[in-house]
């Protein structure tokens, strides 16, 4: 084989998201260590609006 290289790259910090398991430099990291992607954080307001709801 000519000219093929394997290429070893450091990863990021990047952390799961806690809700769709995506992994992203744009990750957020709440307190408690909660980490949520963009998607996680619509996700989660949606199920404690829903929530909300059932308790009024």
């Amino acid at each position: 084989m000519e000219n093929e290289a394997i290429i070893i790259e450091k990863c990021g910090e990047s952390k799961p998201c806690a809700i769709t398991g995506k992994v992203s430099d744009k990750n957020k990291v709440y307190i408690g260590n909660i980490v949520l992607s963009s998607e996680g954080e619509k996700i989660l307001l949606q199920q404690l609006i829903d929530i909300e709801k059932t308790i009024e």
